[in-house]
């Protein structure tokens, strides 16, 4: 399909009764300009496609990145930016970042697209805006239609847990989380659906949750039910509950409790002991982003696209055989 000669910065000064001076100031972020006008020339630009003489050469993808959230810490939000920093620079984009305490300034930048690592409702009301005139691609949010994402496969992350404490013979086995969330529900779903397959239960009180609090009592809770190993989908988890279970209640890991964690930071091979983990494959996961952003500005017409990623186990040795 041909496409039409992109509109130039006369014609579009010409079309908003604007000097060029006026459209060179607004596109480059300069003072002196009222919101009104600026946000004319924001939207006119975007609506007829115009693309100023540098981003002949170099395209500008907005990063956005809110406030980590406890689900994402550890060593995955860091690999993931370098990864996406690394992607975009190889394919030759310019890239500005914007977080919670500037996210109203994106809608004053001349963008190809944006990348974003987003939970504030704020932010997403934002994106969703820029989205009707620019690519979005968004992290591990696929319940938002209105963007392209990439997203782990949190079932099938629980049926992995499941099916590598199932091997080693347990039968009693939990989950601890923060907080009910889609993710977390969808490991469980996918623990419950391996463990029942194989003969086996699980029922709700196998899963607790410590709502941002001391891990210590919904760990106690767990025990209580005879559970024999526990997953644990996140970093801050991953960390806290060897620590509790052994120094606050004499445990010994894995020979009294067994436990997955999940966070890509490799000194966790050098913890005690040294913790098997779910982890997430973050430079396939960076790059399959990057790509999902180069096909939507290269297609202005194409629908958003989801993509699921597999989570991949590292066994190390913090689960074992339980006392028979």
């Amino acid at each position: 399909m041909t496409q039409s000669p992109p509109i130039s910065i006369y014609q579009l000064a010409q079309q908003l009764g604007v000097s060029t001076t006026t459209i060179s100031r607004v596109l480059n972020g300069r003072e002196g300009i009222g919101q009104a006008t600026r946000q004319r020339v924001w939207e006119a630009a975007r609506a007829s496609g115009f693309r100023p003489r540098m981003a002949v050469r170099q395209r500008t993808v907005g990063v956005v990145q809110d406030f980590v959230p406890e689900h994402f810490m550890g060593m995955q939000l860091s690999s993931l930016n370098i990864g996406v920093d690394r992607a975009l620079t190889e394919k030759n984009f310019s890239i500005e970042t914007f977080g919670t305490h500037n996210i109203d300034s994106i809608t004053d930048r001349y963008l190809d697209a944006v990348l974003a690592i987003a939970w504030e409702t704020k932010t997403i009301q934002t994106l969703k805006q820029l989205s009707q005139t620019i690519p979005v691609v968004i992290f591990n949010r696929p319940e938002i239609m209105e963007f392209s994402s990439v997203n782990m496969d949190c079932k099938q992350g629980g049926k992995l847990a499941a099916q590598h404490f199932w091997s080693k013979g347990h039968r009693r086995i939990g989950m601890m989380a923060t907080k009910p969330t889609d993710e977390t529900l969808a490991y469980t779903s996918g623990m419950k659906q391996y463990i029942e397959s194989q003969g086996g239960s699980f029922h709700e009180d196998h899963v607790a949750y410590n709502f941002f609090r001391s891990s210590l009592a919904p760990l106690k809770r767990l025990l209580a039910q005879d559970i024999t190993a526990i997953f644990l989908p996140n970093s801050e988890l991953t960390y806290e509950v060897p620590y509790l279970s052994m120094e606050g209640l004499n445990l010994s890991v894995p020979e009294d409790l067994s436990l997955i964690g999940m966070d890509a930071n490799p000194a966790l091979q050098f913890y005690r002991p040294p913790m098997t983990v779910l982890s997430e494959p973050l430079n396939d996961m960076a790059m399959k982003g990057i790509n999902l952003l180069q096909e939507s500005i290269d297609e202005p017409d194409r629908r958003p696209t989801q993509t699921t990623l597999d989570y991949q186990l590292i066994i190390r040795e913090s689960v074992a055989n339980p006392h028979s």
